[in-house]
């Protein structure tokens, strides 16, 4: 990596331990990682971001070097996040990746505007009406955790719910990230859960003036696309990014494209 990460924990409102890993400076920028993975999937990122900007990389509750709670809530995930922004101060760049831009889109309701200088969401994973996961999906993860296979829950995760290639996973695999993967599998199954149980509130943005990037990948299933739309409706200060023919993991197989649009968009 060539880059050496420092680390910070901060105390979660009920108790959880919080790591956030940082390097780079500049411009302070928080990032918030989704389902299928910890901090370390951002760290190919950092040779091109930290020359720009302070990055803070936090672990999510029960992934990598953060604790889990006492219990576990949707709207815990919102306060940690929230909490990690307060204690960086104002005018902070956010960005959020699937469950985590869910995550986003809690705590900026938690705060001040003025908190977050702009938002970047990739792909908030929004359940649509009447779609379900696949039958069975959450009982079949939770049986291999107890015999210990977390790959195969991790590739379901990205098979099943993803709709990811073996070439891609492959490509996955391959990447410093792969082992914090397999080390958060073990809480996939809850997150699932949890997002399959998240409401969005098309009507509570009304008075977000915050600048909003929407990434979109062009060969994303539509599910995604259409959470991205509703997210646009719903957030006047937001604009879509249609990355072309890639899908939820733009950063690992386009990430030239991905990053010319987001330091453009941080930038200006």
């Amino acid at each position: 990596m060539g880059l050496e990460e420092g680390r910070i924990d901060i105390a979660a409102p009920d108790g959880a331990k919080l790591a956030v890993y940082t390097v780079g400076a500049g411009p302070p920028l928080l990032l918030v990682h989704g389902i299928g993975g910890d901090h370390t999937r951002w760290r190919p990122l950092y040779p091109f971001l930290a020359e720009r900007f302070t990055i803070y990389a936090m672990d999510r509750r029960g992934r990598g070097g953060s604790t889990n709670g006492p219990t576990y809530d949707l709207k815990l995930e919102y306060d940690d996040v929230a909490t990690v922004l307060s204690n960086l101060g104002t005018s902070v760049n956010l960005l959020g990746h699937g469950f985590g831009a869910l995550c986003c889109l809690g705590a900026v309701r938690r705060l001040p505007q003025s908190n977050v200088r702009k938002l970047v969401l990739y792909e908030p994973s929004l359940p649509l009406p009447g779609e379900s996961l696949p039958p069975g999906l959450l009982d079949r993860m939770r049986l291999l955790l107890n015999g210990g296979d977390r790959e195969r829950v991790l590739s379901m995760y990205l098979v099943e719910d993803l709709r990811l290639l073996p070439p891609e996973i492959e490509l996955l695999k391959t990447s410093t990230s792969w082992m914090g993967r397999l080390g958060s599998a073990r809480v996939i199954p809850r997150e699932l859960a949890a997002e399959q149980g998240y409401r969005f509130d098309d009507d509570g943005y009304q008075d977000f003036t915050v600048p909003t990037l929407l990434f979109e990948g062009g060969a994303s299933p539509p599910r995604l696309r259409q959470a991205v739309a509703r997210v646009h409706r719903a957030i006047a200060s937001s604009r879509v990014v249609t990355l072309p023919n890639q899908k939820h993991l733009a950063m690992d197989t386009s990430p030239e494209s991905f990053m010319q649009e987001l330091v453009n968009f941080l930038t200006t």
